[in-house]
């Protein structure tokens, strides 16, 4: 198997993975803007300066989880002996980018009524109420439209099913498509040297997005922490890494012992009038 070869349908391979990022972070980019809308106190609107803050800061962390669902397929695009649009491959990405859209929408649901319900957005915290799986279920069926949101996940892993497939079908149906990424000016091919650094600069651009930053330190979670502003904050957040960074954080546990041990000052801090 030849690794970090140059295929010679480089340009479809880089074609499709483009689209397929658009196919991806315009979605993520539209719920974060259907978040605002539907959470924003119109009472006490989020101002212009934060909010533009929040969507530039959320747009990269829509970019971020993009590019890592991508992943996958960067690699594939340099195994030069696999043929990237072959049936098998085909039905193989279109099942893996409909499964990731699928567990997607589904976490997106969850994320948005746990906003409604509790003013936070999805956390470890919130997903280990879950393990009273009676308790929990009985509350969704009395809160939401179980029905409703089950046909609209079905609607839009449909949707993309069909959307993925139909860009697969029309990138591949142009067989007889130049290659320019690959050649010079005329149809001349380029030079081994040139073909490389051209097929490298999508990995610089993938590890760039996914770093999130120009500075020593990665985009992280915190930085959407940025104001004293809760939404502000909340509307920056992308719900799918800020579970797995509160997971991998592992998350502050209730213990009992602790609390009865320091119950007396913090009564007293917080003025309790009978202590118990």
């Amino acid at each position: 198997m030849k690794i970090m070869a140059i295929r010679e349908d480089w340009s479809k391979s880089v074609c499709f993975f483009m689209a397929t990022l658009c196919l991806f972070l315009i979605p993520f980019s539209l719920l974060r803007i259907a978040f605002w809308i539907f959470f924003d106190d119109p009472a006490a609107p989020l101002p212009a300066p934060l909010l533009l803050q929040s969507l530039y800061i959320g747009l990269k962390f829509d970019l971020r989880l993009s590019l890592l669902i991508l992943l996958p397929l960067l690699v594939v695009m340099f195994i030069k002996s696999i043929n990237l649009f072959s049936p098998h491959w085909r039905r193989l990405l279109t099942g893996y980018f409909t499964l990731a859209v699928f567990l997607l929408s589904l976490l997106y649901m969850f994320d948005f009524g746990n906003f409604a319900y509790l003013r936070t957005r999805l956390n470890a915290e919130s997903v280990r109420l879950l393990q009273d799986t009676a308790i929990s279920f009985s509350m969704m069926w009395e809160t939401y439209p179980i029905f409703r949101l089950v046909l609209l996940l079905c609607l839009i892993t449909g949707f993309f099913y069909y959307m993925i497939h139909r860009l697969i079908l029309l990138i591949t149906s142009n067989t007889n498509a130049p290659q320019p990424l690959l050649c010079e000016r005329g149809g001349v091919e380029m030079a081994k040297w040139k073909k490389v650094a051209v097929a490298l600069v999508p990995v610089f651009l993938v590890i760039f997005g996914i770093y999130g930053k120009l500075s020593y330190y990665p985009l992280r979670w915190s930085d959407a922490f940025f104001s004293t502003n809760a939404f502000a904050s909340s509307l920056a957040l992308n719900p799918a890494l800020y579970l797995f960074d509160t997971y991998r954080a592992g998350g502050a546990r209730y213990n009992k012992a602790i609390v009865q041990e320091h119950y007396g000052e913090i009564a007293q801090y917080l003025g309790v009038p009978e202590a118990n």
